[in-house]
């Protein structure tokens, strides 16, 4: 219950930069960030930093996450409610990410063990595939993205995954962030390719293998064949 409560004192300290208003008042907007700073606990750091390049990113794949289960919902799909469990750890690699200013130069090699997320959220996400795998047929090819809408918003929150991974990885790098969370967005990844062909099948969709286009030389050849 104590180590509970922690998280949720945690939780609710660095959300507001997540969900912000205005503290004085009650319109949109504050003119705080005017100049391409924002604060995150009290501390001014560039709007074009690593750390809230990281946040944005992690935002956005949480918004084309909900997005996709507004579609998994209307075709009464079964992953709807892993979408919003992975949204809810969404917020919390975000507030990992917004302790770093605070730190300062403090942060060290233990910052794993001061992570919101663990191995048993990467678990979870690789239980999630194997489930759905078995439903598949092995992907020995390259598809494009689409198959429906379904499953095409989860292609779009799978490469926004891949640039959010993309975007702590510097973070990490420099021990500023616990590693754990790379992982996680790798196996997200993976995650939502597996759903994305899971929800083209049981929609009776067709996936759309890539086909090499010919080049301009063969192209040439088949004319003349049919000349």
């Amino acid at each position: 219950m104590e180590i509970l409560t922690k998280v949720m004192r945690l939780q609710t300290k660095f959300r507001p930069l997540l969900t912000r208003s205005c503290s004085k008042n009650s319109f949109a907007f504050s003119r705080d960030g005017d100049e391409g700073f924002s604060s995150i606990d009290g501390v001014r750091i560039s709007k074009d930093s690593h750390i809230l390049e990281a946040v944005g990113t992690t935002e956005e794949l949480s918004c084309f996450l909900g997005l996709a289960r507004e579609y998994a919902v209307d075709n009464k799909h079964p992953y709807s409610d892993k979408i919003t469990r992975i949204q809810t750890m969404l917020v919390d690699i975000s507030a990992d990410i917004m302790k770093i200013p605070s730190l300062g130069d403090n942060h060290d090699s233990k910052q794993e063990e001061k992570s919101l997320i663990t191995s048993c959220n990467t678990k979870e996400l690789e239980e999630w595939i194997e489930e759905y795998s078995k439903h598949l047929p092995p992907l020995e090819n390259h598809i494009l993205p689409d198959g429906g809408k379904s499953c095409t918003t989860l292609h779009i929150a799978r490469v926004v995954c891949r640039r959010a991974e993309r975007s702590v990885t510097p973070l990490v790098r420099e021990k500023r962030l616990g590693k754990e969370i790379l992982i996680y967005f790798n196996r997200l990844a993976d995650f939502l390719l597996t759903v994305s062909r899971y929800a083209a099948k049981v929609e009776g969709k067709v996936e759309n293998i890539y086909t090499p286009v010919s080049s301009p030389k063969e192209k040439d050849k088949e004319q003349a064949k049919q000349a």
